[in-house]
């Protein structure tokens, strides 16, 4: 039978080749019958087996099952695609892998078309969930306590059962779609934001722009930051990769071809990563 909805998004769980330029090109349906999303279901896990040395390391085939029949039960006739999009992401996140997910790259199209999203670029540091940017009253630097009446560490814990890694480590991936992720969550604009300035509590209300405009002030953030991967060639013909953060697979890609290229090209000895 032709699978209407994993074969199209399941992309760095089997080979890696999708990049987020092809992820562009789909256009997905806006809804699936609940037999089509059982018959992506069976694919999925069956793909996974098929090309994963041990799917099962971190949940037993059984207790997947179980967790999987669970869902099935209580599907709907009718599943729109946003739906299967967590449906499909919460059982990978079972697996407890960072690289077993649906790519979240073939919504771009989706996303993009969304009018009213979270205006604030997100960040984690010691104090807490910050804005990057200033919008409004808001300052770069104030840290974020709750959106529409909810905790941001509320929020943040619901969404990442969509994510296999640890919290400590998909926090970022999380807030990188933050926007995307309350608009799953019917969160929406205005956002009425409960905030932290020098210890002093602020409350305001926001509106939403447009994702386009959110991804071109998160951009903006990202380039005025240090670079999360340099490379240099030591004294010693050394080289020396400096690797912080894996932020933009993309542009990752071409570092690492540019870089050993340079390595071949130098003849150096050796690497420090």
């Amino acid at each position: 039978m032709k699978i209407k909805f994993v074969s199209i998004v399941l992309s760095l769980l089997l080979t890696g080749q999708l990049s987020a330029q092809v992820m562009k090109k789909y256009n997905l349906r806006s809804t699936f019958s609940k037999q089509e999303i059982v018959e992506d279901i069976d694919y999925m896990i069956k793909s996974i087996e098929e090309v994963h040395p041990n799917p099962y390391h971190s949940i037993s085939k059984n207790n997947l099952m179980l967790f999987t029949d669970s869902i099935i039960n209580n599907l709907p006739d009718s599943v729109d695609k946003f739906s299967a999009l967590k449906i499909f992401r919460e059982i990978t996140a079972k697996y407890k892998e960072g690289h077993t997910a649906l790519d979240l790259w073939s919504f771009h199209n989706d996303i993009s078309k969304f009018e009213k999203v979270f205006p604030l670029v997100l960040v984690k540091d010691e104090h807490g969930i910050i804005s990057e940017n200033k919008y409004n009253d808001i300052e770069a630097g104030d840290i974020i306590v709750s959106v529409n009446g909810k905790k941001i560490e509320n929020i943040i814990s619901s969404i990442s059962k969509y994510y296999g890694d640890n919290l400590s480590f998909s926090i970022n991936y999380i807030l990188d779609m933050f926007p995307f992720w309350l608009e799953m969550e019917h969160i929406y604009a205005p956002y009425s934001i409960h905030y932290k300035r020098n210890g002093k509590e602020k409350q305001t209300v926001l509106q939403g722009i447009n994702y386009t405009d959110y991804e071109h002030n998160a951009q903006n953030n990202e380039n005025n930051q240090d670079e999360d991967y340099t490379f240099s060639i030591l004294d010693n013909k050394i080289g020396y990769i400096n690797f912080t953060a894996f932020q933009n697979p993309e542009k990752f890609r071409d570092f690492s071809r540019a870089t050993f290229d340079t390595i071949k090209k130098s003849q150096l000895i050796g690497v420090i990563l």
